[in-house]
């Protein structure tokens, strides 16, 4: 380690060491103390005040210039790149040098002293017999070749549409984040698929997606997402996979001899023969299979059986047996 009192020298070396150890020439354009090194180096008397670099400024815009941010130490001692030296280039040269002369081999070639026969030449030299045809070789078929071979008409890939989207993610593609809640259990059993594991439907069209606050609250005021669109098509960061509403069913209400009976049914489509037929099911006594159905409000009078429900206004009716 070497000691230097001379603050001239120090100062004209790092000077000297901020243009040469720059590559790219920014620091010999920005470093403005050039008259500050002039002054420092042409003082004679060592004895005399120490002198600061900083009371060469007269101008206040080259204080601040020098001491910008911008200028840094091309020596590595900040992060920087540091220039190797010629000796350790040297060592890592010879280094490569011995490892590529232990893969070479030398092999010294000298005349035989004494002459070989033939059969000891045949041995080593043996000769190719040409006049036997090549064989061809077989290509070797993989498993999917031979079955794309085997069914060429095969049926298309209900998975051909989803061949437009790929998968790999681009950097510079704009994406979206969109927080999903599931909803189909209360608060304090939502941790779906680690703790409990709630009944779902089979059919994906049984749920749907719904816009959500940035607290999970469904917001009703707002319909359903449609499923068919695009995901891109809707801004919102945060949507609730909520289930279906299924509709209450129908309520039919049958008096038989006075007796109401109340049952569901699917559909209005329903004709008052297969009402009847329903109401059969539910009825225990045996009795005539000749019968009419009436309204309730307007009795004797009998409504065709082919009648739909989807008809009538009122799904209250009465069934008559006959005898």
């Amino acid at each position: 380690m070497a000691f230097f009192d001379d603050r001239k020298f120090l100062l004209s070396h790092i000077h000297h060491s901020f243009i040469t150890c720059d590559d790219t020439g920014m620091c010999e354009m920005a470093m403005l103390n050039e008259i500050v090194t002039d002054k420092a180096l042409s003082q004679q008397d060592d004895t005399g005040p120490e002198i600061k670099i900083l009371d060469y400024y007269a101008e206040s815009d080259l204080l601040e210039t020098g001491q910008s941010y911008d200028i840094v130490s091309g020596m590595g001692f900040i992060g920087g790149h540091r220039h190797r030296s010629n000796t350790a280039q040297r060592l890592e040269k010879l280094k490569k040098d011995r490892q590529n002369q232990a893969k070479i081999t030398h092999i010294h070639w000298k005349d035989c002293p004494v002459p070989l026969s033939e059969q000891e030449l045949l041995q080593l030299f043996p000769k190719k017999d040409l006049s036997k045809p090549k064989e061809d070789n077989q290509t070797v078929k993989s498993a999917l070749s031979e079955a794309l071979e085997m069914f060429p008409a095969a049926p298309n890939n209900p998975f051909g549409e989803y061949a437009r989207f790929d998968g790999r993610v681009n950097r510079s593609a704009p994406s979206k984040k969109i927080l999903i809640y599931l909803t189909m259990l209360p608060p304090a059993e939502r941790n779906y698929g680690m703790e409990e594991k709630p009944k779902l439907k089979p059919s994906v069209s049984n749920y749907c997606l719904k816009i959500a606050e940035e607290t999970g609250e469904v917001d009703e005021d707002f319909p359903n997402l449609d499923a068919n669109e695009y995901v891109g098509k809707f801004g919102f960061p945060f949507l609730a996979l909520i289930e279906r509403e299924t509709k209450n069913p129908l309520t039919v209400t049958l008096y038989i001899e006075d007796d109401p009976i109340k049952f569901d049914v699917s559909s209005l489509n329903l004709s008052l023969r297969e009402l009847a037929d329903l109401a059969s099911e539910k009825i225990s006594v045996t009795r005539s299979d000749e019968y009419h159905i009436e309204k309730l409000d307007e009795q004797g009078i009998a409504i065709p059986l082919d009648s739909k429900l989807c008809n009538f206004q009122s799904l209250v009716f009465r069934l008559v047996f006959k005898g």
